[in-house]
């Protein structure tokens, strides 16, 4: 019964096949429109969630880092006595593997004064690969709004009163290596740039960091290491995760997630509505001939199934053509990305950080699953609806029309 059964459909695969290649400029048409909107549907998603996932790790790798470490209350107070001993990238990736590479960030409050009487409460980001100086004045890169304010340019020289990590104040003399403009009023009102071994010396922390910024392969994996992190090492280090550093990246991830799930939906149906036009389009054509095949014997039954016979072999011929060409045209795109630059009309500045809009695209085989789902299971049901509508007319008529 199994064999005759796989025989039959062996027929009616064969059957299909046929009627297909007998009307080849018609099944040509009709399978290039279903490969093109395939390549649609796979080149969008693959480059929507790239796009967000390359914004979420330009601003981890400036900013939080995937993975943060800091000393107890630091997050809630900024006090600058509560540091920790750096930990070395040996015994962290011990803890977990996934751990690439460690920086350290000091934080460094205070008052800035210029050649105007306005003073502007500054947050310094001691960053460690440049900005080196050995004595005052020391360089600093500062905001365009606070530079304004200020009435200083790059060159000029001003003066920081600041709190020192043992509670006592002192002032230091700066002078401006560049003004930078974030795109953004926190960034360019009340940010400054100084080297990371400046900050340990002028906060007097002797090697100790305000924070300790993990980096691993993906921000994906930012919730297992932090877990891992935890347990190995224990109470005396705050371990905190992108998103718990960053509430507004956060909302920002959930908020890109939301729309690529409607993105999706939306070529999602679009590309059903285009698939069933297509296949209802090219059955109804021949409602002439398989009306005739009923003529001649053909049970209801069999028509059915040799319409969703051919339906069938036009989907998996659709995937067959569209899969290696999407893939060679990701692969493409993800050696050399697409600038979306102009899709933006000017740079996108998220937490301070000016994006780069140079996407590459992930190869992802769930992209190319939901493809062939979305075209295999439109196939079938599109020509369902068209093999029940001929099998049940009456075949005199449907020659007639």
């Amino acid at each position: 019964m199994r064999m005759s059964s796989l025989v039959l459909s062996g027929r009616y695969l064969q059957l299909a096949w046929r009627l297909l290649v007998r009307s080849r400029r018609r099944t040509l048409l009709t399978l290039g429109s279903l490969v093109f909107g395939v390549l649609v549907l796979i080149v969008s998603l693959a480059v929507t969630q790239a796009g967000l996932a390359s914004q979420i790790e330009q601003v981890c790798r400036a900013t939080s880092g995937h993975v943060q470490l800091q000393a107890p209350r630091f997050f809630e107070t900024h006090k600058a006595s509560l540091a920790l001993q750096p930990i070395p990238l040996q015994r962290l990736q011990a803890i977990a593997p996934q751990i690439q590479g460690t920086e350290v960030r000091h934080v460094l409050s205070g008052v800035l004064t210029g050649t105007s009487e306005d003073g502007h409460v500054v947050v310094g980001r001691g960053v460690p690969d440049r900005l080196a100086a050995s004595e005052p004045p020391y360089p600093i890169e500062i905001g365009a709004y606070a530079a304004d304010s200020l009435g200083v340019s790059a060159g000029d020289s001003i003066t920081l009163t600041y709190r020192r990590a043992d509670a006592q104040y002192a002032s230091t003399a700066l002078k401006i290596a560049a003004v930078t403009d974030e795109g953004t009023p926190t960034g360019n009102r009340r940010r400054i740039t100084i080297n990371g071994a400046v900050a340990d010396k002028l906060l007097g922390l002797a090697g100790r960091a305000h924070r300790q910024l993990i980096f691993t392969d993906s921000a994906a994996d930012a919730d297992q290491v932090a877990a891992a992190l935890r347990t190995g090492l224990g109470a005396d280090v705050r371990v905190l995760t992108w998103h718990e550093v960053n509430p507004q990246m956060r909302r920002y991830s959930r908020y890109g997630r939301s729309m690529l799930m409607l993105l999706t939906g939306i070529v999602g149906m679009l590309s059903l509505f285009g698939v069933a036009s297509l296949i209802v389009m090219s059955v109804a054509e021949r409602s002439h001939e398989l009306a005739m095949m009923a003529a001649v014997g053909m049970t209801p039954a069999q028509i059915i199934f040799c319409v969703l016979a051919e339906g069938a072999v036009l989907g998996l011929t659709t995937l067959a053509t569209a899969a290696p060409i999407a893939w060679a045209l990701l692969t493409y795109l993800a050696s050399n990305g697409i600038d979306l630059t102009p899709a933006s009309g000017e740079a996108i500045v998220l937490d301070g950080v000016r994006l780069e809009m140079l996407v590459h695209p992930v190869l992802s085989w769930s992209h190319f699953a939901l493809a062939a789902g979305v075209v295999l299971l439109t196939s079938l049901l599109a020509s369902l609806g068209v093999a029940l509508r001929v099998a049940t007319r009456d075949p005199f008529a449907g020659m007639r029309s």
